[in-house]
């Protein structure tokens, strides 16, 4: 596996990760304004007007941690188009990629002009 396949595999993992985290807190966000609105219907306040409230609620938290996630697999994959983009510049300029095999390195590093020593 390459350098690439990993950095695309390893974002994936925390784009799925962190999909599955904000889907725990939307779902516990919504737990927790359900208690409320249940106390503040025992409290008096019109049923229709809590179903009202709770659904209104329920789209906005669906919008904003839809949102939240959206942009998650947006930098997830705006991560793999830059290693790809780092891989295709390596490769123009003639140097090898991390994952490339030793001899590749080592001729390219050997043929680097050695510093001098300052001392």
């Amino acid at each position: 596996m390459s350098l690439a396949d990993d950095v695309r595999a390893y974002a994936e993992l925390v784009t799925t990760s962190f999909d599955n985290a904000m889907s725990t807190v939307e779902t516990v966000h919504q737990g927790v304004a359900e208690m409320v609105l249940g106390v503040l219907g025992e409290a008096g306040l019109p049923s229709d007007a809590t179903s009202g409230i709770a659904d209104r609620h329920r789209r906005t938290l669906r919008t904003v941690y839809g949102a939240i996630c959206a942009a998650n697999h947006e930098l997830g994959d705006l991560v793999v188009v830059q290693m790809d983009n780092l891989s295709s510049f390596a490769d123009r300029i003639g140097l090898p990629f991390p994952d490339s095999p030793a001899e590749e390195i080592d001729a390219a590093v050997s043929s680097l002009p050695r510093r001098r020593s300052t001392t």
